[in-house]
């Protein structure tokens, strides 16, 4: 019977609680409308008279949770957490967009997400990234480390939906981790963990259900702001607690706005609600209120209570859209007494995040005009403890961020292969600010040089070591192999270098030398080496008059050839071999070649081979090349072939 009393009580308590709100809600709309007509719905009356309009009962609805609304940059996208349809253990997210009249849809289910949880499952805090690509949010999923943890699903097009959840890895932990918000570059990312000497209680898994009024009875929890950094490899850092007054009081749901630097928060802290004398609201109210606190340099400011939103209800988890319209608008929830219910509210100036504004731009070699994926450094120069490194796209070469109204950056690229970069975006002055897409075109650090080596007979490549030095004489080590008989390396520019190609087999060891004295940093260079097969060299012999050893003009011509050979492999040798015909006895005979090969030597001598590469020999009338005689007679057309001279290749 008294079960039957209680639950009886209840639902009218439901009831009661239910026509209340419709109640507000209509005198809201209501006043809105009369204050519309005098114009008394400026942000500065906001400030003096401070009102909040509730969402419709399309979003709102009876009896029901709608926590922690999450809204779209352009105001027109709102995801919150609820327990419709789940009782008060189970929550669950949902998603309201808002149409050209202003009017928001009937939320829908994020079924790819909430299809992960069970009955009492809380999938809570969601957040939408500044690009409207990722879902931030907490749960307590059966892979959670701990209570509850972090997890984030990401679309591949604005209207596309969620994907599966995934675990923010090293930044949860055993304890508690709860409603994350991030900052809109994308790379810190703030969120509420259960406070150092908390006792466990699993009541509070969504936030939703701590004590609203530190007058009654119940438990009242508190959290700790914790910061974590996202690295350029897209991996969350683990926590760090945040230093500034929002750790010092008994408060929760810490939300950052786009800006990065302006927080929001709900507390216990004394010093909400001093319009309460005009507004009817008792000043001593120890309700959760909100607070806002700015980064000024590099510390958190001194919170200022924001009595623009605040009643007698508990306030928490706001969210604001920084580009719909011209004024600011804040989402945030608050306690209705049987639920907590979704307001907005305009933002006085002094509490309106600074602007943001979204920077682009492209990375690309300055010579070919292709993609550079590289690594990007943003140095925050106004607040250095906000810079972070990126990485462009792989494909395209663009990057982007979003840069935040009284701050200078400076963002530099160190790549291995290009000479260092570096530019500006200055927004310390919003209406000055003009280089908002930056082509970065980023300059080879040396010459580009190709060599390509091949036979010096048939120009066929040769598959040869190639071994560049440089001036003094330090071996380059970064020449790449770019096929058969091709080599690229790059090489600074202003030095004399020289190569040096082996192969094996009969190839002779060819060396030049590659000027980059003239060359400019971005140039390409191609040189072909030649090398010459010792096998395929060929020289024609030289023929001289009977008993004579003096060089005619044929043979002066054949001689200055195997200079220039001499000339240009200066460390290859050569062998004069001389002969004579089967006149004669053989100690004249011998006598007449080697004099026929001394005269070889002193020609190349005088012109200027050192005679340690030269050698010579005299066979006399040992080795014909052809028979002296045919038939049994002289032949004097054989025999004047076999009064010669002929050159060897010595390796």
């Amino acid at each position: 019977m008294k079960k039957g009393i209680r639950n009886l009580s209840l639902l009218l308590m439901f009831l009661l609680a239910g026509t209340f709100a419709k109640a507000q809600d209509a005198d809201t709309t209501a006043e809105s409308d009369d204050k519309a007509k005098d114009g008394a719905t400026s942000i500065y009356e906001q400030w003096h008279d401070p009102q909040r309009f509730r969402l419709p009962p399309a979003v709102n609805q009876l009896l029901t949770d709608e926590v922690s609304p999450a809204i779209s940059r352009d105001g027109k996208t709102l995801i919150f957490q609820s327990n419709r349809g789940k009782g008060w253990k189970g929550y669950g997210l949902y998603m309201t967009t808002r149409d050209d009249n202003g009017k928001w849809t009937k939320p829908t289910a994020l079924e790819s997400i909430n299809s992960k949880a069970g009955d009492s499952t809380v999938i809570s805090g969601p957040f939408l990234s500044y690009d409207g690509m990722s879902l931030f949010f907490s749960s307590n999923m059966e892979d959670t480390k701990g209570g509850m943890d972090l997890y984030v699903a990401t679309r591949e097009s604005m209207d596309g939906e969620f994907g599966e959840p995934t675990n923010l890895g090293d930044v949860n932990t055993a304890d508690y981790q709860g409603f994350p918000t991030v900052s809109a570059d994308g790379n810190r990312m703030y969120y509420m963990q259960r406070a150092e000497g908390a006792e466990n209680n699993t009541d509070e898994a969504g936030s939703t259900e701590e004590t609203e009024s530190k007058s009654k009875s119940e438990k009242v929890w508190c959290y700790t702001a914790m910061v974590s950094s996202r690295s350029a490899d897209n991996v969350w850092s683990a926590g760090e607690e945040v230093v500034g007054a929002m750790n010092e009081d008994c408060s929760k749901a810490f939300r950052i706005m786009p800006d990065g630097e302006t927080m929001f928060y709900t507390s216990m802290k004394e010093g909400a609600k001093m319009q309460g004398h005009t507004k009817g609201i008792r000043a001593d109210a120890k309700d959760f209120d909100l607070f806002m606190s700015r980064m000024e340099g590099e510390s958190w400011g001194d919170p200022m209570a924001a009595d623009f939103a605040n009643h007698l209800s508990a306030e928490g988890y706001v969210s604001m859209a920084p580009n719909d319209g011209a004024h600011t608008v804040m989402y945030f929830d608050a306690a209705m007494n049987a639920s907590r219910e979704i307001f907005w509210t305009l933002v006085p100036p002094g509490f309106a995040p600074r602007k943001v504004m979204m920077a682009r731009g492209n990375v690309e070699d300055s010579v070919t005009g292709e993609p550079v994926y590289t690594i990007m450094k943003f140095e925050n120069q106004t607040r250095p403890s906000l810079g972070y490194d990126k990485y462009n796209d792989e494909e395209t070469g663009k990057f982007s961020t979003v840069i935040t109204e009284g701050n200078t950056y400076k963002v530099s690229i160190d790549h291995e292969d290009y000479l260092p970069y570096t530019f500006m975006w200055d927004f310390t002055n919003a209406d000055e600010i003009t280089n908002l897409y930056q082509r970065v075109r980023l300059v080879p650090k040396g010459v580009e040089v190709t060599v390509t080596l091949l036979d010096a007979i048939d120009e066929q490549p040769v598959d040869a070591k190639l071994t560049v030095k440089a001036a003094d004489d330090t071996s380059i080590g970064d020449v790449e192999k770019a096929g058969t008989g091709k080599y690229e390396a790059r090489l600074d520019p202003g030095q004399v270098y020289t190569l040096t190609a082996e192969a094996t087999g009969n190839y002779m060891e060819e060396v030049d030398t590659l000027d980059l004295t003239q060359a400019q940093f971005g140039d390409k260079v191609n040189k072909i080496l030649y090398m010459l097969d010792a096998t395929k060299i060929k020289f024609d012999n030289i023929n001289f008059r009977t008993a004579r050893w003096d060089l005619n003009a044929e043979a002066k011509a054949e001689l200055d050839k195997v200079y220039q050979f001499l000339t240009d492999y200066p460390k290859m040798k050569i062998r004069i071999e001389a002969h004579t015909d089967y006149r004669g006895g053989d100690s004249y005979n011998q006598r007449l070649s080697q004099n026929r090969a001394k005269s070889a030597l002193d020609y190349l001598v005088s012109k200027g081979i050192p005679t340690e590469r030269l050698e010579s020999e005299g066979y006399g009338e040992a080795q014909p090349t052809v028979p002296n005689e045919v038939d049994g007679r002289a032949n004097q057309a054989n025999m004047a072939i076999n009064r010669r001279v002929e050159f060897k290749i010595v390796r």
